[in-house]
């Protein structure tokens, strides 16, 4: 790991002068050493000029092919170049996969109007020949896909109802300083407070089933008191 000074192939500088024979002596001194070198994300070019103008690639990994072997999803990344002219390389060999995304299903899109009715529809469309273990996943993957679309548009719709809502009101208040509303004034700015109170609640809904989710998963500074007093409990009544 370093500056080796030098690249590999002509690409790897821009506006400074590519040497055809060191490029081969270094690519020949990595072959003969049986070397391996990551796919560097985040930058194309490690090293850049004050002016700015010439970027080379200078800076880069090598490794044997036991290191490659142990270890064939490490990740090199190439971070922000701040006090140096040369940016930082970070090669970790963490797994960043960590599966599917868990999906999460919010009480509240029940209160959205024909989310039954979608959720019943798309249900009796799904078609599936093979095992009955298989078909399930399949359609519980194939029906996640098709809710989550049909909640981003009616959250867009929502939220584009909402800002409506709300600058109604806001207006109307506003003309409330200047005279009087007449009935049909009064009912739409109610109307208006009702929605826009509706859509708060519905948010805030779900922010507290969030929050639920996440304490139940990671839990709280108080998780060890109470875990330690359910086993305290148990130790002292056995035979219950």
């Amino acid at each position: 790991m370093g500056d080796f000074n030098e690249v590999r192939p002509a690409d790897e500088r821009q506006n400074s002068g590519f040497v055809a024979a060191n490029a081969y002596a270094f690519n020949d001194f990595i072959l003969s050493a049986t070397l391996h070198e990551y796919d560097m994300g985040g930058a194309k070019f490690t090293y850049i000029s004050d002016r700015g103008d010439k970027l080379s690639k200078l800076d880069r990994f090598l490794v044997c092919l036991g290191f490659m072997e142990n270890w064939p999803g490490a990740a090199l990344t190439a971070l922000d170049r701040l006090y140096s002219d040369h940016r930082p390389l970070v090669l970790s060999t963490s797994p960043f996969d960590i599966g599917h995304i868990p999906f999460r299903f919010y009480n509240s899109w029940f209160e959205i109007q024909g989310f039954v009715e979608f959720v019943l529809a798309k249900c009796n469309q799904f078609s599936f020949n093979g095992p009955g273990d298989l078909a399930l996943a399949t359609k519980l993957r194939w029906l996640k896909r098709n809710v989550k679309e049909w909640i981003c548009v009616e959250k867009k719709r929502g939220e584009e109802n909402y800002s409506g809502h709300k600058k109604k009101l806001a207006d109307l208040e506003s003309l409330a300083e200047v005279r009087n509303l007449n009935e049909a004034e009064l009912k739409l700015r109610m109307d208006c407070k009702q929605f826009v109170l509706g859509f708060d609640k519905q948010r805030q809904t779900d922010m507290k089933q969030k929050s639920r989710i996440r304490w139940a998963c990671d839990g709280d500074e108080n998780t060890s008191f109470f875990s330690f007093g359910s086993e305290f409990e148990f130790k002292l009544k056995p035979d219950q």
